[in-house]
């Protein structure tokens, strides 16, 4: 199947017994409760020696798919979930804009090799990531949380980046193979930044309230026209609250996210993202040193959701209209806790046929059209206070 209009449609096969298996398809691909058993996987749209693009978007989903060795070329899944496998590798620039999400992935090392592409791995087991890219105006994006690294190799890096951003946040590392001249923790290539958030080698922190402790082994490019740096960190905590009759109501399911400042309190950049649980509270990421030693102790805290939203400035921001005089004295840093308050967001009324009536049966001011730029002017009903917070 080389065509342009080829596709390949398959579900609830269990075929083990294959050497290997592979697939052409130029338009769609969808594999659904697939077991290969240990054949190996090649996704290659129109052949080897075709350089067009294949499926991406909702034309490539891979989902509950146990294989081999699994090699994609020039395919942009939107969904890839639950996958049992050896070694991955994709080769290709991001074809749509839409992120790359891996959830369950049981598998040996991920390789990407292309630009463009923003990828979350969430509670993966695996034995090493790489991510390559040859653009420095184009470089790929990568969140990693709550990882599982069994890494055996003694020349892959367990975090291996070329002109990449790759978070890594409250995950572990297994490895008796890492060292200072060998396999690293970390390996910024030319144009990469790591965050190291909460991770640990063989039981040892890679990083504490002070900083780096020494224990993950990094090896940090020296290019100064296209920079790199390693970053150590730990978990902050935020719990979202709304008032109702004089008494915190928190929320569940509510972003956070925190961005690290530099010393003139200037943006950096954002280190992950969290969902409030059911009693309104999650972790945050913050940095608190980097490899060349410089410390950090100030973030800007966000959150945001059905029930309103907070951002928490340092209380002595340069744009005063944004400082806040809850912020901590010490900073937010590794161990601070922060109760927020959720406020209405600022609605801009344009409609000119907007009146009472609309406002209070639009679903577009109602709560059911936020993912479309709508407000919930209602707020969120609580059975428990019988009231909207």
């Amino acid at each position: 199947m080389h065509g342009s209009n080829s596709d390949v449609y398959i579900s609830n096969v269990d075929v083990d017994s294959y050497v290997n298996l592979g697939i052409n398809a130029m338009s769609s691909l969808k594999m659904m409760d697939v077991d290969l058993g240990s054949a190996d996987l090649w996704i290659i749209p129109g052949g080897w020696s075709q350089t067009g693009n294949g499926p991406s978007g909702s034309d490539s989903v891979m989902n509950t798919v146990t294989a081999g060795d699994i090699t994609i070329q020039r395919s942009h899944p939107s969904e890839f979930t639950d996958i049992t496998a050896g070694d991955i590798s994709i080769t290709a620039n991001a074809i749509v804009n839409s992120r790359l999400t891996m959830d369950n992935f049981d598998i040996g090392s991920f390789t990407i090799a292309g630009c463009g592409w923003t990828m979350i791995m969430d509670s993966p087991s695996l034995e090493s990531f790489k991510s390559s890219c040859s653009s420095s105006s184009s470089k790929n994006t990568a969140t990693i949380a709550s990882a599982d690294f069994q890494h055996g190799s003694s020349s892959d890096h367990v975090i291996d980046g070329r002109n990449s951003f790759i978070s890594v946040g409250e995950s572990t590392i297994t490895s008796s193979s890492v060292s200072a001249s060998g396999a690293q923790v970390a390996k910024a290539r030319t144009g990469t930044d790591v965050i190291l958030a909460e991770v640990s080698i063989n039981g040892n922190d890679c990083a504490d309230s002070s900083g780096s402790t020494g224990n993950c082994d990094i090896d940090v490019s020296s290019s100064t026209s296209n920079p790199s740096m390693v970053y150590y960190g730990g978990l902050g905590n935020v719990s979202v609250y709304r008032e109702a009759a004089g008494a915190r109501v928190y929320k569940s399911g509510h972003t956070v996210t925190a961005t690290l400042l530099d010393s003139s309190l200037t943006e950096m950049f954002q280190i992950g993202s969290h969902t409030t649980d059911a009693n309104g509270n999650t972790s945050i990421w913050v940095i608190v040193e980097d490899s060349d030693g410089t410390t950090y102790s100030d973030h800007i805290v966000r959150a945001f959701g059905t029930a309103g939203q907070n951002e928490t400035y340092p209380d002595n921001y340069p744009d005063t209209s944004l400082a806040s005089d809850w912020y901590p004295s010490g900073g937010v840093t590794v161990g601070t806790h922060l109760d927020l308050l959720l406020e209405p967001a600022p609605v801009v009324f344009n409609d000119p046929t907007l009146d009472c009536y609309k406002l209070i049966n639009d679903p577009f001011y109602t709560g059911q059209s936020l993912s479309s730029g709508g407000y919930d002017l209602t707020g969120n009903y609580d059975s428990g206070t019988n009231v909207h917070v």
